[in-house]
């Protein structure tokens, strides 16, 4: 390369240009002279070595620049380009465009989040966003919520949007919710679960009958995860009333909580998860035959069922209605020798698999093969759906091909069970419930329970009215309220609302009455202002 010529007068507060390069080959860039008054000693575009994090070297090579839609909004030099214009909410695609509460910012654009799941439970519901963030309202009595207070949430005026926070889980992803009748159990993104609310039985995993999230400080980086072994992690949870239940990822089951009536499948009716020692390594999968593998699980009151790889469903816990679905009332898992290879499949019917599962309090229903629904136990309100009350499952001759398929007019897809209650989304992407019906949870603008009486089911059952253009994502049953996403996130709940479980401001249900639903049923307001 050339001599060098001598560097510019600039400013001493600015990178240096390098003075004129000789004349030497186009292909090199020509050595800095000397330093002009005031300057650095020239480097012939040498400001890109001393350029800082999200920086490079401007065009001109004169000045360091930011990159990658990073800004320096601060206007320190000292701290450089340390905003991400892409990503912040106090500075969105510009320095000082700040998102509104609730929104988020991606891409540079503020966009507001959508729900991707619900969940419900006695008395309180939840909602997890797109951007794993989890918001839960309702009864708060033992913290259930997850905000450290005590205080409900959604059953007076300006709780709801902004004003709700989003559960203290410190900066972990949510990608799942599971809901018990006062405990919340979330599945993160890496595997691991938390739960808070309800501490009794053990049901929250920790070794203690002590609530959390109902005190400060007890959510956050306090609330650590529950530890179900040495390199476990989870793909799927259910909660019932109180126990929890998680499907691992290599399709091995393991449940915590209340073990009365052998729902935890650990051959005893202990509790699991109350005591030091009990949770990690020391908490038994639950045996179901060798080499059985869970692909679906459901938690009832004081029951649980899997869905197998091979489509058959196998039930324990207690059985006083016929819910395990083996023709007599003998509870199963609260003695040794009665899980595995004893206890047998529910029988469903001459080369009848199942491809969906939900458990209620006390029944429980698939969807068939044959895309069909039947259900067992319980039916005191006709939430079996066969015209009558008269329980299945409880006595001999009542399963397999002897169990009616449910009339709902068309084939079924997927189902869910909750309280007394069920509920089918059909082929049309129709919603239709049936059984209790006190508390408006049917979604038929009255009380009178369906299924428990003839010409009740089929065609004369009607589906769900959500409103215009509401098209059914996720759908989520509490115990005599259900919340329901549509496509585009937004979040509509009706049934019981003594503690605001529907999120509208008040403590009046919905659904009980005429003209509650459809469009006059308000959608949840879980962001903005």
């Amino acid at each position: 390369s050339g001599t060098g010529g001598s560097g510019g007068s600039v400013p001493s507060t600015t990178v240096g240009a390098g003075g004129a390069g000789g004349a030497g080959p186009t292909s090199v860039v020509g050595a800095g002279g000397t330093g002009g008054t005031g300057g650095a000693g020239g480097t012939g575009g040498g400001c890109a070595r001393a350029c800082g994090a999200n920086q490079a070297c401007s065009p001109d090579l004169t000045s360091c620049v930011c990159t990658g839609g990073f800004a320096d909004c601060d206007g320190q030099a000292s701290s450089g380009c340390e905003v991400d214009l892409l990503t912040s909410n106090a500075d969105c695609g510009a320095c000082g465009k700040k998102c509104s509460a609730g929104d988020f910012c991606g891409g540079g654009l503020c966009q507001t989040p959508q729900v991707v799941d619900v969940a419900a439970g006695k008395g309180h519901s939840c909602a997890v966003f797109e951007k794993g963030i989890l918001k839960c309202w309702g009864a708060n009595a033992a913290g259930q919520l997850g905000l450290e207070d005590n205080k409900a949430r959604g059953d007076a005026a300006d709780e709801m949007g902004a004003n709700l926070p989003g559960v203290m889980l410190e900066s972990s992803i949510v990608s799942a919710v599971a809901v018990g009748a006062d405990h919340t159990c979330a599945l993160l993104s890496d595997g691991l679960v938390k739960c808070w609310g309800a501490g009794a039985q053990g049901r929250l995993g920790r070794g203690d009958s002590v609530n959390i999230g109902d005190q400060p400080k007890e959510m956050g980086p306090k609330l650590l995860p529950v530890d179900l072994g040495v390199g476990v992690t989870v793909k799927a949870l259910a909660a019932g009333d109180a126990h929890t239940c998680a499907l691992l990822s290599d399709a091995k089951l393991k449940c915590w909580g209340a073990g009365a009536h052998g729902r935890l499948g650990l051959g005893d009716p202990a509790n699991r998860g109350d005591m030091k020692d009990e949770m990690g390594d020391n908490l038994p999968f639950v045996d179901l035959g060798p080499n059985e593998k869970v692909r679906a699980l459901g938690a009832g009151a004081a029951f649980t069922c899997a869905l197998l790889e091979t489509e058959h469903v196998k039930c324990w816990g207690d059985n006083a209605k016929g819910q395990l679905g083996l023709g007599d009332t003998a509870n199963r898992g609260d003695m040794k020798d009665e899980l595995g290879v004893n206890l047998k499949a529910v029988d469903l019917g001459t080369a009848v698999l199942a491809k969906k599962l939900a458990v209620g309090a006390a029944h429980a229903c698939v969807v068939t093969d044959g895309a069909k629904v039947k259900c067992w136990g319980d039916n005191a309100k006709g939430q079996l759906g066969l015209g009558d009350k008269d329980p299945r499952g409880d006595a001999a001759g009542e399963l397999g091909d002897q169990l009616p398929v449910i009339e709902l007019g068309e084939n079924a897809v997927d189902v869910f069970a909750r309280g007394n209650r069920s509920c089918a989304r059909l082929a049309s992407g129709a919603l239709k419930c049936w059984g209790d019906n006190a508390k408006g949870q049917l979604g038929l603008g009255d009380k009178d329970p369906r299924g428990d009486d003839a010409n009740e089911m089929g065609e004369n059952l009607p589906s769900i009215i959500l409103g215009m253009g509401f098209k059914l994502g996720r759908i989520g049953l509490g115990a005599a309220h259900g919340c329901v996403t549509s496509e585009t996130g937004t979040v509509k709940c009706w049934g019981d609302n003594a503690t605001g479980q529907l999120g509208l401001g008040d403590k009046n249900p919905r659904g009980d009455d005429a003209n509650e639903l459809g469009d006059a049923l308000p959608a949840v307001k879980l962001v903005g202002p």
